[in-house]
């Protein structure tokens, strides 16, 4: 829609955040209401539901970076939002960096469509999602050789 409309650009962002938000709002209630019956079954399709315990170490360790990467990285950010809600992740704290991740990767986008156009695209849909991993990857990896040498 970008490459068809760029003078839109912006507008479309602002809309596909706002709908990623509220949709990981829903996952995280899908979390803390009813995860033993529907969040179960969601994380039991994507093999997730054995290793609960490694992510509940792993959010009381880094939640926040956890929930900052991947909501900026292909991997599906469901899993994301009901994790965070049947782990009863502060709530506000997992919507204000929904916002700030989701909206980050949506404007990214949307500029570099605006900017470059179809070149940009058929780039993007060959190759940033591992672009976009590399840099989170190594965006953590510095966060917490940082903290461990402070």
């Amino acid at each position: 829609m970008t490459l068809s409309r760029p003078d839109r650009a912006w507008r479309y962002a602002l809309i596909c955040t706002f709908g990623s938000v509220a949709g990981g709002i829903l996952g995280y209630a899908i979390g803390h209401l009813l995860f033993e019956s529907f969040g179960m079954w969601i994380l039991d399709l994507y093999g997730l539901s054995g290793k609960i315990g490694d992510v509940k170490a792993g959010y009381d360790k880094y939640g926040a970076w956890l929930i900052i990467a991947k909501g900026f990285t292909p991997i599906p950010f469901k899993l994301v939002t009901i994790v965070s809600g049947a782990l009863d992740y502060n709530f506000p704290l997992f919507v204000a960096l929904s916002i700030i991740t989701r909206g980050a990767r949506f404007f990214l986008l949307a500029g570099l469509l605006n900017r470059f156009g179809d070149p940009i695209r058929r780039f993007i849909e060959k190759r940033l999602s591992y672009v976009v991993f590399g840099i989170t990857a190594l965006t953590i990896i510095g966060i917490i050789a940082a903290a461990k040498l402070a």
